[in-house]
């Protein structure tokens, strides 16, 4: 089965997918050519911290709230992160719960299980950040539908029109970010990210 590829991004932060805050938000007077996305940004391999016995219940996880721009570096391991895409021609949100397994539309990558790690704070680039361009962009799995499969089918007619309606502009990317309990996906020209405020007792 041919699947469009996944290659992630260059970023030393992996989107937090254990809590539900991610937000996609078009910005105010920037058109529908401007859209941001926000999430807890986690930099580096988990924290591990000895916990008292009656810490081991269910914790209530509280909003980290809006994004804010953070005026200073930080080495918190949790910050607030804030995607910006620019020349976007569309971009949608879908719930991971209603959603089929993502594996049925993507190839995703191989990032070498233990070394998973060691690799991040080698390198300083999280090899599996949660944020992808799709390759090709626009693309679809081309095998035909087996027998008892389902498939995302509003999903499909949104990609083709976009297939038609923008297949002469190559400067167009198509990205993926995975989350809790969203994903998104966004078709734009490019993006920058910037660093929010730090998180000290996050999770």
């Amino acid at each position: 089965m041919s699947r469009p590829k996944l290659q992630s991004v260059g970023v030393p932060w992996r989107i937090d997918d254990a809590t539900p805050f991610m937000k996609l938000s078009p910005v105010e007077g920037g058109g529908h050519e401007l859209v941001q996305v926000t999430f807890v940004g986690q930099f580096g391999p988990p924290q591990i911290a000895t916990k008292l016995p009656t810490e081991d219940r269910p914790q209530v996880v509280e909003d980290p709230g809006d994004f804010l721009l953070s005026k200073a570096p930080s080495s918190a391991p949790y910050r607030m992160i804030r995607v910006s895409f620019f020349g976007v021609v569309d971009s949608w949100a879908f719930s991971t719960i209603s959603h089929l397994p993502l594996e049925n539309d993507f190839e995703f990558p191989n990032y070498g299980g233990q070394n998973f790690w060691k690799s991040w704070q080698f390198i300083g680039l999280c090899p599996d950040p949660h944020m992808y361009e799709v390759h090709p962009a626009l693309g679809l799995r081309e095998s035909e539908i087996g027998a008892g499969e389902f498939i995302d089918v509003v999903r499909i007619e949104r990609i083709r029109r976009l297939q038609l309606r923008y297949s002469e502009m190559p400067t167009l990317k198509h990205y993926l970010l995975l989350g809790h309990d969203v994903n998104i996906e966004v078709i734009a020209e490019k993006w920058t990210w910037e660093e929010g405020q730090a998180l000290p007792r996050w999770r």
